[in-house]
């Protein structure tokens, strides 16, 4: 469950907070009357990438067999310089939950699953990663079984077993592992929010968890055992925030800085903030690994540099930037116009989405009334929100309240937005008039940023011509989600946006519009409380067919968005990212949310 600002970030958007003027505004808007219209330029638009959508599914044995499917045109050698634009924080894989994190540990850190892209990432398989298969489920999905394949090792040549594997798992709960992701500890121990500490303390002192929760019965089998079904559980176990330790070699804290390689490549060196130098793992075997490559030497990946700074630099495409990407910084948005027009840059760019789904949400306890929710909807001007946030390289506009990264996602548009994407202020304030709701006042809360100052703008006029008198209310970007999440809270509409931790719908439905969990700190801020959305939820959580529930959290969203409406979609998450001209296998990767690592090479 992560949101954009929030500390479960998977990543920051990159134009609604970097933009900071009506230059970069101008510099990032899609311009024209379309819904998504594109560069100016037509020569342009027929050489840049094109953002994909891809579809995901749960493989097989055969599909988890390495080695990685080859990518066209790769040579070995060489050392790719990177540049980003801070240091990930953390490298130890139970302290791993930001985009920009997963990608970069991603060369050095494994778990039992992980996801297999196609070479032109459209297709991502869920595959076992060290396990042979993504899984075997028994027990009405509640037990699920693994085997690690056979011949792993660890860097420094120690074979990779089961005990190795419920260690990593186990010291998950220990209370110095605090920015991971929770799913894991909560499901093995029964239990919400930070009560699976309370459940287990950690191994550290020597305790183990039962075997009737976690077991490894033998050096290369290891077992689940959670008291409710978790069909999804390969796609959990795929998250970076789940990967292995070695057991003989964790050091706790200290493991943050200088984990031990399971991967391709190995930490080299690490000064923080400033530099980080991999080098190839000699005990990675490249038949045992169905998602990787080693084509390179290794990585020279420089932190402190803006997205200014990067994009400058591929934008040059000379002398050592033609060697060289930047893994997750997305264009600058005051430079995205002269990108995206321009030919000569614009065929070294990918684009994609990332996980995330912007709305305006409505506070249902304070907007009771679903016709003046509907009004507003229709009112809503979602193409000036994101053109504020910054036009056709920050987003596609939404229908629904799902990213196109999601499993079995389809586009729904049910009040018309995608038509009319500036609002129809016209048609809302007819419909206020017959609810005697004309002159109405409202209060939309904002983060104070420029960006989010724009659109909040926006929102004020065209709903001014609608007969709605909005009241704006700007909050400290430190404090606005702990201010939104009060309840009850002084706010009638608050923009927000929600990022799966997974392709399917059960990180995105139950933490946003399960009405038994309307509390302080909670994610849902609508306060919606629909008895029968609550009792799908625990439908659909108890299905043992991921295929089925895929598709029935997609039908409970569109539900909710016709029938209680409790947030109107505006955008679904892009990026737009740059590559020097020498390196090839570049591909952009909707799970991850930026420029896949793990096929580099240099021409």
């Amino acid at each position: 469950m992560t949101r954009s600002l929030s500390g479960r970030a998977l990543r920051y958007s990159a134009c609604a907070i970097v933009a900071s003027s009506a230059l970069a505004l101008s510099a990032c808007s899609s311009g024209g009357g379309g819904a998504n219209a594109g560069p100016k330029n037509n020569q342009a638009q027929a050489q840049q990438s094109e953002k994909k959508y891809s579809t995901t599914k749960v493989g097989t044995a055969a599909d988890s067999n390495g080695p990685a499917t080859p990518v066209p045109g790769a040579k070995n050698g060489g050392v790719l310089q990177t540049y980003e634009e801070s240091d990930i924080g953390h490298y130890d894989p139970g302290q791993i939950y930001t985009a920009n994190a997963q990608d970069i540990v991603s060369l050095f850190e494994r778990g039992l699953t992980g996801y297999k892209m196609s070479n032109d990432g459209t297709k991502f398989t869920v595959v076992g990663d060290l396990a042979t298969d993504p899984g075997t489920a028994s027990n009405g999905d509640k037990t699920w079984t693994f085997h690690l394949k056979s011949g792993l090792k660890w860097q420094d040549g120690t074979p990779i077993t089961a005990t190795d594997i419920k260690w990593s798992f186990e010291r998950l709960f220990d209370s110095g592992e605090t920015n991971g992701p929770t799913y894991m500890q909560q499901w093995l121990s029964n239990t919400t929010g930070a009560g699976f500490r309370k459940f287990y303390p950690g191994p550290y002192k020597g305790k183990s968890l039962p075997d009737s929760v976690l077991s490894a019965p033998d050096n290369s089998t290891i077992v689940f055992n959670f008291k409710t079904p978790h069909a999804d559980l390969p796609y959990t176990l795929a998250m970076p925030g789940y990967g292995a330790v070695e057991k003989a070699k964790d050091t706790k804290a200290k493991y943050d800085q200088m984990p031990v390689s399971d991967g391709p490549y190995q930490i080299k060196s690490h000064s923080l903030d400033k530099e980080l130098v991999l080098e190839k793992n000699p005990n990675w075997d490249p038949k045992l690994d169905p998602i990787r490559h080693q084509y390179l030497d290794g990585y020279d990946i420089h932190y402190g540099h803006s997205t200014q700074d990067t994009t400058q630099r591929l934008e040059d495409q000379t002398g050592a930037n033609a060697k060289a990407v930047s893994l997750g910084n997305p264009v600058d948005p005051n430079s995205a116009d002269k990108v995206l027009t321009t030919p000569s840059i614009a065929k070294y760019t990918v684009q994609g989405y990332e996980p995330f789904n912007g709305t305006i949400t409505y506070n249902m306890t304070r907007l009771k009334d679903y016709q003046v929710r509907k009004a507003l909807s229709i009112a809503m001007p979602i193409k000036q929100i994101l053109t504020a946030a910054g036009g056709a390289s920050a987003g596609d506009l939404a229908g629904n309240y799902f990213s196109p990264t999601m499993a079995g996602w389809k586009q729904t548009d049910p009040y018309g937005k995608l038509k009319k994407p500036n609002g129809d202020p016209a048609t809302a304030k007819a419909m206020l008039t017959k609810l005697h709701k004309t002159g109405m006042k409202v209060t939309l809360a904002y983060e104070n940023t420029p960006a989010m100052q724009n659109a909040a703008a926006a929102i004020q006029t065209t709903l001014k011509q609608a007969g709605v008198n909005v009241q704006l209310k700007d909050i400290p970007r430190s404090t606005y989600f702990t201010q939104i999440d009060v309840v009850p809270n002084q706010y009638d509409m608050y923009m927000a946006d929600w990022g799966a931790d997974w392709p399917n719908g059960d990180t995105v439905i139950p933490p946003l519009f399960d009405g038994r969990q309307i509390a302080t700190g909670a994610n849902n801020t609508a306060h919606l409380n629909d008895p029968y959305v609550n009792k799908q939820i625990d439908k659909i959580n108890a299905m043992t067919d991921v295929n089925q529930s895929q598709t029935a959290w997609q039908n409970l969203g569109e539900y909710i968005l016709e029938k209680d409406l409790p947030g109107i979609p505006t955008y679904n998450w892009t990026q737009v990212q740059l590559y020097g001209k020498d390196v090839g296998g570049v591909v952009y990767n909707n799970v991850l949310a930026m420029l896949d690592p793990t096929r580099l090479f240099l021409k």
